[in-house]
């Protein structure tokens, strides 16, 4: 395998695992949305952690600021994405099935 063709691998293994924890990301927010709608008590870390704060939306106020950085992320992978194709003439989403 040339060189070119291992940068070329390895950027495109490094994107996957950017999309991979893009998604992971969004496992809390499932979780919280599953208890809500399951109309569960909040948890015991959230009510330690905030005491004496009696403002239920600031338990909840780290989801908006893991979401906000979700079109950023989305960016950079769509270039790479991108830059992969140009680079290479395919696009390689799941690098396992590269050429």
């Amino acid at each position: 395998m040339s060189q070119f063709k291992t940068i070329v691998t390895l950027v495109a293994w490094f994107n996957f695992s950017l999309a991979i924890a893009a998604l992971i990301k969004f496992l809390p927010l499932i979780y919280l949305l599953l208890r809500s709608a399951l109309g569960l008590p909040p948890d015991l870390f959230f009510e330690v952690a905030d005491a004496g704060d009696s403002d239920h939306y600031s338990d909840y106020g780290w989801s908006l600021d893991l979401i906000s950085d979700t079109p950023l992320i989305m960016l950079v992978w769509v270039l790479v994405l991108w830059a992969l194709r140009k680079t290479c003439g395919h696009t390689m989403i799941f690098p396992w099935r590269s050429e």
